[in-house]
This record gives C-alpha cells, sequence and structure tokens, in this order.
C-alpha cells in the first residue's frame, strides 16, 4: 500500500489541525531540558526491500517556548546518531516563533554510504552507484521579513571513493575525492560564492557510440516524463520586479592527477581503433567571477599513454566573450589521428611528431566568432610518408620549421614568415597510364554524396582567403623521380632522375584574391 506503520495516527493529527479554527488563539507553552538518549529506529522498507537503522540517537531541546516574552530567546536543539553506521550531528539554534524565524543549523557527516539511499531516488536511472562516501561541515541559516526570505549555507562538503558504472558493469567515472568550500550560497537571491572546488584522482571513461551518441549523456539522462507539450508560461505582468542577475564566483579549482580514456565508435574501424588514453590530467581555474569584468586564469596539463603533452595556460573572460592564452603541443604522435584523417589523406605517418607553441585569441561575440593566432611556430621531426601499398617512405624530412604564423579566422588571412624543410628525400613515381603516385595520397571524395553549397541553384562561393609565405628554404634534400610511363621505349626499364644535395630559397609567395597583383618570387637554387 505504499504506506507507513504511523500514517493513520498522523492523518488524524492533520485533520484535526484543519478543522481547527484559524481565529482561535494559540495554546501557549514553555518546555525545558527535552532529552532523549541512546534510541534506536529501525526502518524497514517493505516497497524498496532495504532495511536501514538510526542507532545511538540522542536528542536535547534545552528550552522551547512561544510564550510572548520568551519567543526572542535562542532555543540551541543538537542532534547526534549513527545512520546505518554512520555518525551524524545536528546542532542549531533558532527563534521559531518569531516573525524572522531566525534559525542556524550545523550539519556534519563523516562517511555517508551513498548507494544506500539511491533506492529512494524518484526517478530510474541508466546508472549505478557502487560506492561514494559523503562528508559535510555545513552551516545552514534561514531568516525572513515580510518583504523577503533569506537561506546561507556556507562550509565544506566532500564525497570521497566514488564509484559510478553503466547499467552493463562499464566504469564511468570514479575519484578519490572531491572538495567544495562554500564561502556564501543564497540560492533565493540568485547568489553563489565558492572558494574551492578540488577533485583528485579522477578517472572518466568517455565514448562515443556508433549513431555519434556520448555514454556519459546516455547515463545521465533522465527519463520523459511522458505528460506531452507543457502548457505556454503565463507572461510576466509588467509591474512584476524582474529577477535578480545570478552572481557567481571561483576562488579555484582544480584537477588533481586525473585519467581520462577515449573510444570513438563513429570512425571505420578499418583505420585502426580511435582511442586515446590520457594518463595524467592536472587542470586548475582561478578568480572566476560573473559580477565582474575579470578575467579567469586557466591551465591544464595533460599527458597520454603515448608521451604526449598538451599544455594551456590563459585567460577566459566572460563579460567579454573571450578567451586567449596559449597551446603548447609537445612530441604529438600524428599518426594516432589516422582513423580521423585517413577518410581525406590516406598516407601513412608513421613515427612523425609534431611540436607547436600557439599563441591565441578566441572570441564570440553576437555577430559570430573569431580565432586569431600570432607569432606561432610548429616543428615536424622525423617526417615519415608511406603510401598506400607501398614498403618504403615516399617522402621523408629530418625536420621541419614552420615560423611567424599569423591567422585570423574572420579576415580569412594566413601568413608565415618561414618554412624550412631539412635533408627532405622525395621519391615520385609515374606509373604507365601516366598517373603520379603521390597524388594518391588524396582520397577520392567525388563518393560522398556531399554537393556544393547552392543559393537559388547558384553554387555559393565564400570569400577568397588570402595566404602568405614570406620565405620557403630547402637544405641537404633529395628528390628522385621514376617514369614508368617511358619504360617501354627504355628497354623495359623506368627512367630515373636523381637531383642530390638541393638547397634552395624562395621568397615572397602569395594566393591573393583574383585580380590583384602579385609580386615576383625571388629563387636560389
Amino acid at each position: 500500500e505504499n504506506l507507513f506503520n504511523f500514517s493513520d495516527i498522523l492523518n488524524r493529527i492533520l485533520e484535526k489541525l484543519a478543522k481547527r479554527n484559524p481565529d482561535e488563539p494559540p495554546s501557549y507553552f514553555s518546555f525545558n531540558n527535552i532529552s532523549v538518549q541512546q534510541g534506536r529506529i529501525d526502518y524497514d522498507d517493505r516497497v524498496l526491500k532495504s532495511r536501514h537503522a538510526i542507532s545511538d540517537l540522542n536528542l536535547s531541546i534545552p528550552f522551547l517556548s512561544n510564550l510572548p516574552h520568551k519567543v526572542e530567546i535562542f532555543t540551541l536543539p543538537a542532534f547526534s546518531a549513527k545512520i546505518n553506521g554512520t555518525p551524524l550531528v545536528i546542532k542549531g539554534k533558532s527563534k521559531p516563533f518569531t516573525s524572522s524565524i531566525e534559525t542556524f543549523v550545523q550539519i556534519n557527516l563523516d562517511g555517508l554510504a551513498l548507494p544506500a539511499y539511491m533506492p529512494f531516488v524518484p526517478v530510474p536511472l541508466n546508472f549505478e552507484l557502487t560506492s561514494g562516501l559523503l562528508d559535510t561541515r555545513l552551516n545552514l541559516g534561514f531568516e525572513q521579513t515580510s518583504s523577503s526570505k533569506k537561506v546561507v549555507l556556507s562550509g565544506q562538503a566532500g564525497i570521497r571513493k566514488l564509484h559510478l558504472q553503466e547499467k552493463s558493469g562499464a566504469p564511468l567515472i570514479q575519484w578519490d575525492k572531491l572538495t567544495v568550500l562554500l564561502d556564501r550560497v543564497e540560492p533565493l537571491n540568485n547568489l553563489a560564492r565558492l572558494r574551492q572546488i578540488k577533485l583528485e584522482g579522477p578517472d572518466i571513461e568517455v565514448s562515443r557510440m556508433k549513431d555519434g551518441s556520448f555514454n556519459l549523456l546516455h547515463a545521465f539522462k533522465l527519463p520523459a516524463t511522458g505528460r506531452g507539450s507543457k502548457p505556454a508560461a503565463p507572461k510576466p505582468s509588467p509591474e512584476k520586479l524582474q529577477p535578480q542577475p545570478f552572481v557567481f564566483s571561483l576562488e579555484r579549482a582544480e584537477i588533481v592527477n586525473g585519467r581520462l580514456s577515449w573510444g570513438d565508435g563513429t570512425t571505420d574501424p578499418a583505420f585502426g581503433p580511435a582511442a586515446l588514453v590520457v594518463k595524467r590530467l592536472d587542470a586548475s581555474l582561478s578568480k572566476l567571477r560573473t559580477d565582474i569584468d575579470f578575467p579567469a586564469q586557466i591551465d591544464v596539463r595533460m599527458e597520454t599513454e603515448a608521451g604526449e603533452i598538451l599544455s594551456h595556460q590563459g585567460s577566459l573572460s566572460f563579460r567579454r566573450n573571450s578567451m586567449q592564452g596559449e597551446v603548447v603541443i609537445t612530441s604529438l604522435k600524428p599518426q594516432n589521428l589516422r582513423p580521423y584523417f585517413a577518410p581525406f589523406f590516406t598516407a601513412d605517418l608513421g613515427a612523425t611528431l609534431l611540436d607547436a607553441k600557439l599563441p591565441y585569441q578566441l572570441a564570440w561575440p553576437d555577430a559570430g566568432t573569431n580565432l586569431l593566432l600570432t607569432h606561432a611556430s610548429a616543428r615536424l621531426h622525423n617526417l615519415q610518408i608511406k603510401l598506400p601499398k607501398e614498403k618504403s617512405n615516399s617522402i621523408s624530412a629530418s625536420d621541419i620549421a614552420f615560423d611567424g604564423l599569423e591567422f585570423d579566422l574572420a579576415r580569412q588571412i594566413a601568413t608565415l614568415d618561414g618554412v624550412i624543410v631539412n635533408a627532405a628525400k622525395i621519391r615520385v613515381k609515374r606509373d604507365p597510364d601516366g598517373k603520379i603516385d603521390l597524388m594518391s595520397m588524396l582520397a577520392d571524395r567525388s563518393r560522398s554524396g556531399k554537393q556544393p553549397a547552392t543559393e537559388n541553384g547558384i553554387s555559393v562561393a565564400s570569400r577568397p582567403w588570402q595566404a602568405a609565405l614570406k620565405q620557403l628554404k630547402i637544405e641537404q634534400s633529395d628528390i628522385q623521380f621514376a617514369d614508368e610511363q617511358v619504360a617501354s621505349r627504355n628497354e623495359g626499364k623506368p627512367a630515373v632522375q636523381q637531383l642530390s644535395n638541393i638547397d634552395m630559397t624562395l621568397g615572397n609567395l602569395a594566393l591573393v584574391p583574383q585580380g590583384t597583383a602579385a609580386s615576383p618570387s625571388p629563387l636560389s637554387l
């Protein structure tokens, strides 16, 4: 019947209260030294098939009175017990019979096991909480006037040894400790000031399914209510006051010694697994505020199991809708990204490594999004490009340096101060049909089914980009060209031409809009 064994008693009390004359004067009372010691409550939930025990229960109310000359005296109740073995201490002081109902409560919990209370969640969940211990040192205050109410929450709360998993048993999220320090939170006044959020030792499993959905979103998606469409919201009356803007501040948030696993089921498995494991993730966010124009600082450092390192230092401004900083990439292995670029670029990149420094400015005003790169640089080490079905590299280089990159997305301008190619080796082959083998690096996209954007049946051409390279240097490089098309006229052998020890400098290369005069490019070979 989903009723408690005391429901009938409670109903009789409520019925009597409902019949009470509201104009009847209150009954006055004054109690002193109310005490309950070493009590116990056993709760047998036959609906959810669980048992709970409140043991070592102690309750004390030194004073409680609604006499008019005593209502301004604070009463100091105290409660302590073990909830399923977890210590709980609540201390408070209150004026329950004044118009302000001024009340302050301390709530102290030590290691409350959360999985035992998950059956009481009123909606079905797509995940299971197998472990989690709640600790609190919270202070809660309440006060009201004739025109307002105020709830103030401060103190500390944390969850230790949390483990979340899917219904299938696959791991989702776990961490060693999450700690939240509250300076002042007023939910009724749209105010939240947090001193610290610290997450220690998180381990997160992120997967994208074949349909493009994510495991985390599926796990935390609430079920549909099934009540149909919602009624239209009433129009606010003109005289109604607008709500206060939400004010949020966070002194510091950090992730320490995290781990992240990524798997993508949307890519073609023929190109290898789309998987990444970040074995160490450290991040911090400090001085975040929404009430003033003050930039928050964001620092991130992550290292993959393959030894790749990505770090970021920068700032974020919500008021200006902007972010700026520098991204540093060390020893990135592009070959690990092959499942994503293989549909467009079919070559194997082998043991190629990429280093980069990317100072940036990112803005997202109402008009659109813009990205600026200034004084950026990149290095390709041990470049290896192997064509499909080939056993050796068609292109290799000891080092390729890109310096002085300037990039403006809004203006569609990209410039490079210089590119230096060191010790490159390029093998080019023309087959008997006249096809150049290097062209096979680019995948055939003619079957993709995508058509160019049109407007009223006319192709829409985007504004042309402007690109410039001030200097290209090639040092100590070799080029070999093998022509199999002439083999029939050369005793069945391809004609092979070899250029060795090439040193070349080419300057002032530019891609300019049609109709714009271009400057000559000086060449030294």
